[in-house]
């Protein structure tokens, strides 16, 4: 395992060398942007001697299990278990945590619903209307970040991409419709060919990224995965970036780790490993865009492969990096302050 160093001596100053083009239109640049993923009550409780250095947590879901529930199905109706849900408010608000959720996956509860087959819509849109009375009724921040659909054969790709643009406009039509508090951010995932994960996802390419947003409202967005891209040489943050400007789109949450090293069968292995400057390929930009966009910058590390002290040394060491940028005097106009 990677040794984490403590980040608070490698802070850089934004200046013309250094330029991060903003994306998100009217956004208030901010320091509040620091989030971890959470993965069960258990999960939070364990890493709650980091979480006064957080500004959030990304929730995911399906890792509230059993009696932790925050979803079931009753009558083919996705119903969010408003006991748990409470509970989550609760460690929210006692810690000054805003609330985001990484779902759906493509198992939801249990259930397998895909965006590129036309017959599971309707059980689909049911689902985010869930989303969106949880949203609502619990106080949550509107990022869902949603993983694009899967493929078999790689001549599949293109005809599942296009089924499933159509179900994310219509899909942004009814959050207009409704109001529904929301905003979908299409991740962008590892090379299928090269990583061990056992389903084979599209969005491993700029260009998939672009056919899914074509045609979509401001509702539909874009999460980057600073892992994934490791693992995929075909994919650059420049293209994708000047595919969001192009299209008038903005990276609206953004999962922060590395990937290295191979698995027993010789792939890649998508790790999530603590993010370090030097290991990752615009680690400062990506922290700096979250501060102009205002976008979530997620630790999504496997917390459990790390000794609390090692944790609590890479997560206080995140927080003074952020700090120091924000406070610099020479980046205040940068920043509008």
């Amino acid at each position: 395992m990677k040794k984490i160093i403590s980040l608070q001596e490698n802070v850089h100053v934004i200046d013309r060398s250094f330029e991060v083009r903003p994306l998100k239109l009217n956004a208030i640049p901010s320091n509040k942007i620091l989030f971890m993923h959470a993965k069960g009550f258990k999960h939070i409780k364990e890493c709650e001697h980091v979480l006064k250095y957080l500004d959030g947590l990304e929730i995911k879901p399906d890792k509230f299990i059993g009696d932790d529930r925050l979803f079931f199905w009753k009558n083919n109706r996705l119903q969010a278990d408003r006991k748990n849900f409470n509970r989550l408010s609760r460690i929210a608000v006692d810690m000054g945590l805003a609330l985001q959720t990484h779902f759906p996956m493509h198992k939801i509860e249990r259930q397998f619903l895909d965006m590129a087959s036309v017959s599971d819509w309707h059980a689909l849109l049911q689902v985010y209307e869930t989303y969106a009375e949880s949203i609502a009724d619990f106080n949550l921040s509107p990022n869902i970040t949603v993983h694009p659909p899967i493929f078999e054969k790689m001549e599949e790709i293109s005809e599942k991409l296009n089924i499933a643009n159509q179900f994310l406009i219509k899909l942004g039509e009814k959050i207009k419709a409704e109001r529904w508090p929301i905003i979908i951010g299409m991740e962008n995932q590892a090379d299928p060919f090269i990583q061990s994960f056992p389903l084979e996802v599209t969005g491993f390419l700029p260009e998939h990224l672009r056919v899914l947003l074509t045609g979509t409202n401001d509702t539909i967005q874009v999460t980057y995965d600073s892992g994934h891209r490791l693992l995929n040489k075909e994919f650059t943050v420049r293209e994708l970036i000047d595919i969001l400007v192009r299209m008038g789109k903005y990276v609206t949450n953004q999962h922060f780790h590395e990937n290295e090293g191979l698995d027993f069968k010789g792939k890649y292995l998508d790790s999530h490993q603590a993010a370090i400057q030097g290991n990752v390929r615009g680690f400062n930009r990506c922290v700096i865009r979250s501060i102009i966009d205002n976008v979530p910058l997620n630790l999504e590390i496997p917390t459990n492969l790390y000794s609390p002290l090692r944790l609590l040394v890479y997560v206080s060491g995140m927080r003074n990096a952020i700090d120091i940028v924000w406070n610099d005097e020479r980046n205040q106009q940068v920043f509008n302050r």
